[in-house]
């Protein structure tokens, strides 16, 4: 098995500017934005869809599910 080293955890400050980033973005994008907690970690929810006559009545949904943890494994 090869280790590999890992990129250090970000601040919180960092995560939670990315997440705020985030927010304003799929907001400004037309997605609804919700928060939840999971585990004990907030989570923020982003849904949208869209329908268009070009699809052929086809309904996309758009789902964007982001959080900040100190390490994934």
């Amino acid at each position: 098995m090869t280790h590999h080293q890992s990129d250090p955890a970000p601040t919180a400050g960092a995560a939670d500017a990315y997440l705020a980033g985030l927010r304003e973005r799929l907001t400004s994008d037309g997605s609804v934005v919700t928060a939840t907690t999971w585990r004990e970690h907030p989570v923020m929810i982003g849904s949208r869809s869209d329908r268009k006559a070009r699809w052929l009545a086809t309904k996309a949904e758009l789902f964007v599910l982001a959080t900040a943890l100190p390490q994934v494994d």
